[in-house]
């Protein structure tokens, strides 16, 4: 969540009015003491109290097509595991990316990366369906 920068200010004026300590400042207005101590360090030195936007953040290790590259992997195969996801798509992109952000990445495509139990996989083998 972002606060606007008449929040901030507000709350940093508060502060230096002496309505309490960093503590309960942060408290009265409902954010985080690191935030708020954040804050703080920007006004001493001279930074702007500007929320950041995406631009300035750390450029995704996965773009766009990374992500179709992602989709493709996971419909063909959907049982596969985020380590195994991972091993492939740096076949494909040779780009390493752990679990935590391929599980974000499957979260917003709005893709499950499920195991299946070992009643389905046996199911679709040939053999399984030879048999009935």
């Amino acid at each position: 969540m972002s606060y606007g920068i008449e929040m901030r200010a507000k709350v940093l004026m508060s502060y230096n009015e002496g309505e309490g300590s960093q503590e309960e400042v942060a408290n009265l207005y409902g954010i985080s003491l690191s935030t708020f101590k954040r804050w703080i360090h920007k006004v001493r030195h001279g930074e702007s109290l500007k929320p950041t936007t995406e631009k300035n953040s750390r450029p995704r290790k996965i773009d766009k097509e990374g992500e179709e590259i992602i989709r493709r992997l996971v419909e063909r195969n959907p049982s596969i595991t985020l380590e195994e996801l991972s091993k492939m798509y740096y076949e494909e992109c040779e780009v390493i990316v752990g679990s935590s952000i391929l599980c974000r990445i499957l979260k917003e495509l709005n893709l499950r990366h499920k195991k299946l139990s070992t009643q389905s996989i046996e199911k679709d083998k040939v053999d399984v369906q030879k048999k009935e």
